[in-house]
């Protein structure tokens, strides 16, 4: 994942890497809460792309 998206969003794919960033000082409170809410935005539309599939 790194390869391919690492350029785009610095391959922050789940929470916990967006955190540890925010920790570091890597990027600002309004840029953390973005990643977060996309990230949870994106894990509920992926579980119901394969809900579609799979039911």
């Amino acid at each position: 994942m790194a390869y391919s998206i690492g350029n785009i969003s610095g391959c922050h794919i789940n929470p916990a890497v967006s955190l540890g960033v925010f920790m570091s000082g890597g990027m600002d409170s309004k840029g953390f809460c973005a990643y977060i809410v996309s990230q949870i935005l994106g894990a509920f539309a992926g579980s119901g792309i394969l809900a579609l599939i799979f039911n």
